[in-house]
């Protein structure tokens, strides 16, 4: 699903069925929308509470990174801060909760720059959802390699390098403390296993680590990985690690 408040994509009467459809269903406590920015009004948010009744309505829209540059120029979001902080406004005013979406390492940004930017990303979500008084999460989303795309022709011409799992670890370390977060570690089977990883003999061990930070927003199993592939990686983005 693209935009749940585009009304030329999903009709208004549909989008209003299905939340009444969804109140009446006793087990789902909670109901997440993902929309562009655009598309978002105060109606539309106190219609789908309404509907809803006391189940928790959230909002989640890609930010992608908070360099206007990344985001805009590089990934051609076409959304400014302005529209971002628009849409954190109505969900304080409407009683909605907010999950933003960030990328780590998108096209032509190196992996240590990647680690810094998704950092950066998740501190401007953190600190927009304080200003205005919203429940806010961040969902980190490491960028794979889909079939017939820009990115697969960058991959394939060697100008583009699959993330390293020590950098989603890394950016975990520098953002838990700010909130709630997630790292999403699927391909949704679109990559040909092209997404990213570590050595062969950590790679399970950190996805592990990894899920069970998801689960618990625990850190400890995070903070306790080693390998001596590590080295490696560490000597790459040293100048960004504190």
């Amino acid at each position: 699903m693209g935009s749940f408040y585009n009304d030329k994509e999903i009709a208004p009467e549909f989008r209003n069925y299905a939340m009444q459809k969804i109140s009446e269903i006793p087990n789902i406590k909670k109901v997440v929308i993902e929309s562009r920015a655009e598309y978002l009004t105060k109606e539309k948010l106190q219609g789908s509470k309404r509907l809803l009744g006391n189940k928790i309505l959230e909002f989640s829209i890609g930010l992608e990174s908070s360099d206007d540059f990344i985001r805009n120029s590089i990934i051609n979001k076409g959304l400014s801060k302005k529209g971002f902080e628009r849409c954190m406004q109505l969900c304080a005013e409407t009683g909605t909760e907010f999950m933003a979406y960030v990328l780590i390492k998108p096209p032509f940004v190196s992996e240590k720059y990647a680690i810094l930017d998704s950092v950066n990303s998740a501190n401007f979500v953190f600190d927009t959802a304080e200003k205005f008084g919203v429940n806010a999460r961040v969902s980190f989303e490491p960028v794979f390699i889909p079939e017939n795309t820009f990115i697969e022709d960058l991959y394939l011409n060697k100008k583009y390098n699959v993330l390293n799992l020590w950098s989603v670890v890394e950016v975990i370390k520098n953002s838990y403390k700010k909130g709630i977060i997630f790292a999403g570690l699927s391909d949704e089977n679109l990559s040909k296993d092209r997404f990213t990883r570590s050595c062969n003999k950590c790679t399970e061990k950190i996805c592990k680590a990894v899920e069970y930070f998801n689960k618990t927003q625990s850190i400890e199993k995070i903070q306790s990985l080693s390998c001596e592939c590590r080295k490696e990686w560490f000597n790459e983005v040293k100048d960004v690690i504190k």
